[in-house]
């Protein structure tokens, strides 16, 4: 089992019903898939039902936080005091019921993508392809396939100068997989490594919400009033048959001398992976080398404190990936939370990791002594509180320790020979990749899916092109 999704933030799935056409059902009446007709294109040979794309969880606007509206499931949407919102057929009866909402104001629909995958001609020979098989990125009018010609979509990854971080982690993986499966056949599958990053500053005040006055005081006199941070989005390919196929990322963030104790964090805020990786019996190994990938190059740049929120979505719910394997199950809570105790193991058997222990044996007892990431677990929670009474914030902190005990973890990394080294001084911003919402947003607007191997190694053509000022000339440019 591998970590599918984790975060360490408090939050749903970022809403992205406007970006998908939905259909409305109309006396009972909803148009019918588009069909492919396999013996028409030379591109493969897979049977496919549908070219239609598919759709992700919606989340229901009721009372219910882990209430979903699923694929292919109806559905009451609308816009009510302004705001877009969905509502599954059973909390839409209770809102109507509690007069919360108006009638008038919603459509039935129901939640589907009603694009479809383009059949391409090609415009010289007139063979027909399917869009992902043809790897192009293009309007239908401008397809030339490969008989002639090059094609213009880059789907290997060739690096100028990146940062070091992601060479650090690259060389470690491709030396796992030299290891696990021989040298010979790691060489022709190498793993790839890309990291976008970014300085950032948060107001503690917006980040910890109204809280008593006594623990505001505390909060800013360990913190200060603001908190500097940097940003990483870290995306790992491997190469497959001439694709480096995206298969995991990871969002994290970082705090150099967070409060007046000095000690420097690292916080893994989210990661996501599809599972594509091959070989396929390698896959959690390889998800947890990357995890320690990234911690050892962590503490070689003076960072041996970090901290994870194990919270793993509902089945279906899309964080990262734009749509995931329909058989690759999302783990529960608690086999989350053991995957990270096995996680956390193999890291102190490597050498990486100190220690680690969830929030019971951390011994925290007052939110004064909480350290506040931005928009972390804990922030999040007594933003959620709003209140300023002493009393009542702390009843409601007490609760919140009970419920988050065992699935939040605080770890310590060892010293690394050599010493600490100095990170990168340089920058690689990103006006899309860096930020999880707008790489989650692209790849659904483009329809860039993981959910098969053949829509996942397009849709991983369509992110390298997103790397333009990255890539080096000599990249494949062949279908």
């Amino acid at each position: 089992m591998a970590p599918w999704t984790t975060a360490s933030k408090k939050t749903s799935p970022p809403k992205l019903t406007t970006l998908l056409k939905k259909t409305s059902i109309k006396n009972g009446m909803t148009s019918k898939p588009s069909t492919s007709h396999n013996l028409d294109v030379v591109c493969c040979k897979e049977l496919l039902q549908s070219l239609r794309y598919n759709a992700s969880n919606i989340i229901c606007d009721g009372d219910v936080e882990e209430c979903r509206i699923y694929p292919n499931s109806s559905y009451f949407g609308g816009i009510s005091e302004d705001e877009e919102r969905s509502f599954c057929k059973k909390c839409f009866k209770k809102e109507l019921h509690a007069k919360n909402i108006k009638m008038d104001d919603f459509h039935e629909m129901i939640n589907e993508n009603e694009a479809s995958e383009d059949v391409l001609k090609c415009l010289r020979c007139h063979d027909k392809w399917h869009r992902c098989c043809s790897f192009h990125l293009g309007s239908p009018e401008s397809f030339v396939c490969k008989k002639h010609g090059k094609g213009h979509v880059k789907k290997i990854i060739g690096i100028k100068e990146f940062e070091k971080g992601s060479k650090h982690m690259e060389v470690r993986l491709n030396t796992f997989l030299k290891r696990r499966i021989g040298v010979k056949e790691a060489l022709k599958s190498p793993i790839k490594v890309i990291s976008f990053t970014a300085e950032r500053e948060a107001a503690i005040k917006e980040n910890i919400g109204m809280v008593p006055q006594y623990y505001h005081e505390k909060l800013v006199a360990k913190f200060g009033t603001h908190i500097d941070y940097a940003t990483r989005a870290t995306y790992v390919f491997q190469r497959q048959e001439g694709v480096d196929q995206l298969f995991f990322v990871m969002f994290t963030e970082t705090c150099w001398n967070h409060g007046k104790d000095g000690k420097s964090w690292f916080v893994i805020d989210y990661l996501d992976s599809v599972a594509h990786f091959q070989p396929a019996h390698l896959k959690t190994e390889v998800c947890m080398e990357v995890i320690h990938s990234y911690m050892d190059y962590m503490r070689r740049i003076g960072y041996f404190y970090g901290h994870l929120y194990a919270n793993p979505p509902l089945q279906g719910d899309d964080y990262i990936f734009n749509v995931h394997p329909e058989w690759q199950k999302y783990p529960t809570k608690r086999r989350l939370q053991k995957w990270y105790h096995d996680m956390f193991k193999a890291g102190k058997d490597a050498g990486i990791i100190k220690s680690s222990r969830d929030f019971n044996a951390h011994k925290i007892k007052s939110a004064a002594d909480l350290p506040v990431f931005v928009d972390g677990l804990w922030a999040n929670l007594m933003k959620q509180e709003d209140t300023v009474d002493k009393e009542e914030f702390e009843e409601a902190m007490a609760y919140h320790f009970k419920q988050h005990g065992s699935d939040n973890f605080f770890i310590e990394l060892e010293q690394p020979k050599g010493g600490v080294k100095n990170h990168d001084i340089y920058l690689y911003a990103h006006p899309i990749l860096e930020n999880r919402h707008l790489f989650l947003r692209e790849c659904q607007k483009n329809n860039w899916e993981f959910g098969t191997r053949r829509r996942a190694r397009f849709a991983s053509a369509g992110v390298i092109s997103l790397l333009k000022s990255y890539l080096s000339d000599d990249c494949d440019m062949d279908y």
